[in-house]
C-alpha cells in the first residue's frame, strides 16, 4: 500500500513536532517513551484518515491515471505475457489525458499486432444490494478487437460471476455499458484485453472505468474493508529446527514464498530443506527454475562436475550455493540410490530455442569427460531444429544414451524436449501455460523419477504453490491447483512470511537492486501476526481464516502494490511467519549490470556458435560407434 503523502499531512507533522518540542526538555526527557507512542499514535490515525477519505475511483485508479496520480492504493497490473506487444503512454484528448497502448510495426520485437491485458480487482464496500452496473470508455485506432472480461468473486475467492463484452473500438471515445450481479459479491475482478489489426500501427485508450452498486456510483460508498482477526481464534506455535519443522505434511510439500529474493525467507527455506534431507525423509528437491538448468546442479551434488559456472547469476543471487554444497555432501558416501535429487520444474517460456541451447550446453558440459559421439549426435540434432530427425535419434539411441546419465536424468531431458515443442512457439501461449507446464513437469517427477517412499519438496513462489490461481500475476490455474486435483491431501503447501526487510529485484532498466519491503497495512495477515507474536512462528490455517484479508505479493520486479486480497485457507495449509532478525550470509560482490549480463549472454553465444562448428567438424571427420 504505498502512495505520496499529501501536503496537509507533511503541515500536520511540522506543526505537531514544533508542539512536541515545546514541551519542557527534562520531562520530556523523562517520558520519551510516552510521546513516541502519541507521536505514532498521531501519525497513523491521521494516515488511515488520508485514506479513508479517498474515493474507490481515487483510490483503484479508475480514471486511469496511473503514475500521474499517486494516490492510487491498488493500480492496475499489466499482463506480463503481453509486454512485448505495446508501449504505454498518456496522450491528450480533448479536455482528458487518455491512458493509452501503442504498437508500432517498427518495434525491435517479433511481434506483428497490437495485443495488450491489464487487471484489476476491486473490493467491495458493504452493501445489500444484488445488483449493479460496470460501464467502461474507451477508443481505439486500428483495432480489431477489444474484450471487458468481468468476474464476481466471493470470500472464499470462487468465481459466482462472470461474462464477457466484446466490441470494436472506434476512432471516438464511446461508452459500453454490463448488467451484473453482486449477489454473494465481495471483489469485482476486471480485465481489459485489446488485439490490434495485423501489420498495422494500433492504439487503445482508456478513459474511465466505472461501478454502480444497485442505482449508486462507487464512489458514494467508503472503501471496503475486512473484518479484524481475533487473537484469541489464532494459535502460534513457536518454529524450533529440530522439532516443528520436523513435523508430518504430507507426500508432496510446497514451500511458497510470498516474495523472491528476500534473504529471511530464502534462509529458512534452505533449513527446511535440508532438515528434510537429513532426517532422511526427502530425496527429492524441486526448485522453481527451468528443468535444463537444474542438471548441471543435480550433476553437482552428485559428484559428476567439480565445479559450477561461476558466471550462474540465478546461483549468485539466490546464494543457493551453501544449500547446493551440504546436498553435495550428503550425497558423497550414499549409494545412488540413497542420493538426493534436484530438479527444476519451470521452462523457458519465451521460446523452444532457449531450452535447445540449455540442453546443448548440458551436454557439451558432460561429454568433455565421457567423450561420446552418442551425445556429440544428438548435440548436433538438438541445433538443427529438425524435430523429427532429433526424436527419432532419441527412439534409436536411447537405451545407450541413457548410460550416460546419471538417475533418470537421459528420461527428464527427453521429457522436456518433447513438452516445450508441444506447447508450440507463440510466446503469449508459452508464458500463460507456465503452471500448466510446471504441473506437468512436476507430475513427471513425482510419478516417475522420485522415491516413492519419502517426500517431495517443492521450492517455489506462493503464487504457484496455492490451490486457487495465479492471481495477481496472471489469470490462470495454479501449479497447486492441478497438483491437489491430481494428489489430493498428499499435497501441502506452505506460505512463509515475513513483515520487513529488504527484497532484491529487477529495477525498470533491469538492473537488480535492494528494496526496502513496504510497512504492512493494518488490515494485513503480516500485520496481525507481527503483533501476537515475537518469535518465528508457524499458524495452521483454520477454518477461521475462510476469509479475505491482505497479505504480500511481490514477483521479480518492484511494483508500487506490495498487498493484494487472497483467501488464504483456501490456498495454503499453514504459514511460517518469521521475524527478521535470521543471521543470514551477505555477498558484497558487486552486481552485475544489464548491459553486462547482456554482454555475456551475446559472448556465450558466439562461445557455443564456435563449439557447434568444431562439433559439426568432429562429427564430420569420426564416424559414428
Amino acid at each position: 500500500m504505498v502512495y505520496n503523502r499529501p501536503r496537509s499531512y507533511c503541515i500536520f507533522t511540522v506543526y505537531l513536532s514544533v508542539f512536541i518540542a515545546s514541551v519542557n526538555y527534562y520531562s520530556f526527557i523523562k517520558d520519551m517513551k510516552y510521546w513516541i507512542i502519541v507521536l505514532l499514535l498521531f501519525v497513523t490515525i491521521f494516515s488511515s484518515a488520508q485514506v479513508d477519505n479517498l474515493t474507490y475511483t481515487e483510490a483503484y485508479d479508475l480514471h486511469f491515471k496511473w503514475d500521474l496520480d499517486s494516490t492510487a492504493l491498488y493500480p492496475w497490473r499489466g499482463n506480463a505475457a503481453y509486454g512485448q506487444f505495446t508501449l504505454p503512454f498518456h496522450i491528450k484528448d480533448a479536455d482528458r489525458i487518455l491512458f493509452s497502448l501503442v504498437y508500432s510495426k517498427d518495434f525491435p520485437f517479433d511481434v506483428n499486432r497490437l495485443r495488450t491485458e491489464w487487471e484489476q480487482r476491486v473490493f467491495l464496500p458493504e452493501h445489500h444490494e444484488e445488483k449493479g452496473t460496470v460501464s467502461f470508455e474507451s477508443k481505439g485506432e486500428n483495432m480489431e478487437n477489444a474484450f471487458l472480461l468481468i468476474d464476481g468473486i466471493d470470500n472464499q475467492e470462487r468465481i459466482l460471476y462472470s461474462d464477457t463484452v466484446q466490441y470494436k473500438p472506434g476512432m471516438l471515445l464511446s461508452t459500453l455499458s454490463k448488467d451484473i450481479s453482486l449477489k454473494g459479491i465481495k471483489l469485482l475482478n476486471f480485465r481489459i484485453r485489446g488485439e490490434g489489426i495485423k501489420g498495422q500501427d494500433a492504439r487503445f485508450s482508456f478513459s474511465e472505468l466505472g461501478i454502480k452498486i444497485g442505482n449508486q456510483p462507487i464512489d458514494s460508498f467508503s472503501l471496503g474493508k475486512s473484518l479484524p482477526l481475533s487473537v484469541q481464534e489464532v494459535k502460534p506455535q513457536n518454529i524450533s529446527i529440530t522439532k516443528s519443522l520436523n513435523g508430518n505434511y504430507g507426500k508432496i510439500i510446497g514451500i511458497g514464498e510470498s516474495m523472491h529474493g528476500n534473504s529471511t525467507v530464502r534462509e529458512f527455506a534452505c533449513d527446511f530443506i535440508l532438515q528434510r534431507v537429513e532426517s532422511h525423509q526427502c530425496k527429492s528437491i524441486l526448485l522453481e527454475r527451468p528443468m535444463e538448468e537444474c542438471l548441471i546442479y543435480d550433476s553437482y551434488i552428485q559428484g559428476m562436475i567439480c565445479r559450477l559456472d561461476s558466471n550462474d547469476y540465478y546461483l549468485k543471487e539466490t546464494n543457493l550455493i551453501p544449500l547446493l554444497d551440504k546436498l553435495k555432501s550428503y550425497n558423497a558416501n550414499r549409494k545412488r540410490e540413497e542420493r538426493v535429487r534436484l530438479w527444476g520444474i519451470d521452462y523457458k517460456s519465451l521460446s523452444v530455442q532457449e531450452t535447445v541451447n540449455s540442453v546443448f550446453d548440458y551436454l557439451i558440459s558432460v561429454n568433455r569427460s565421457l567423450m561420446s559421439p552418442k551425445i556429440d549426435q544428438f548435440a548436433l540434432l538438438l541445433m538443427d531444429n529438425n524435430w523429427e530427425n532429433t526424436f527419432k535419434y532419441l527412439n534409436e539411441n536411447g537405451n545407450t544414451l541413457e548410460r550416460f546419465f546419471p538417475g533418470s536424468q537421459y528420461k527428464y531431458i527427453e521429457h522436456l524436449l518433447k513438452l516445450s515443442v508441444a506447447v508450440g512457439t507463440d510466446p503469449v501461449e508459452r508464458y500463460i501455460k507456465r503452471d500448466s507446464v510446471m504441473f506437468e513437469n512436476t507430475r513427471f517427477i513425482v510419478d516417475n523419477v522420485s522415491d516413492k517412499e519419502t517426500e517431495v519438496v517443492i521450492y517455489a513462489h506462493a503464487i504457484h504453490l496455492n490451490t486457487v490461481s495465479t492471481y495477481p500475476a496472471l489469470p490462470c490455474t495454479s501449479l497447486g491447483a492441478y497438483l491437489k486435483s491430481r494428489y489430493g491431501e498428499d499435497y501441502t503447501p506452505l506460505l512463509v512470511l515475513t513483515d520487513e526487510g529488504k527484497v532484491t529485484i529487477y529495477d525498470n532498466r533491469y538492473n537488480r537492486v535492494d528494496v526496502a519491503l513496504s510497512t504492512p497495512p493494518c488490515e494485513s495477515v503480516e500485520y496481525f501476526l507481527k503483533n501476537i507474536t515475537k518469535e518465528d512462528t508457524y499458524i495452521p490455517l483454520t477454518p477461521y481464516f475462510d476469509r479475505l484479508v491482505l497479505s504480500r505479493f511481490m514477483g521479480s520486479h518492484n511494483l508500487r502494490q506490495q498487498f493484494f486480497w487472497f483467501n488464504l485457507y483456501r490456498r495454503y495449509a499453514g504459514i511460517f511467519f518469521l521475524e527478521n532478525k535470521r543471521k543470514v550470509s551477505v555477498d558484497n560482490e558487486r552486481r552485475a549490470t544489464f548491459e553486462e549480463m547482456s554482454k555475456q549472454n551475446l559472448n556465450r553465444i558466439k562461445s557455443r556458435q564456435g563449439i557447434l562448428e568444431m562439433l559439426k567438424n568432429k562429427v564430420n571427420d569420426k564416424p559414428d560407434h
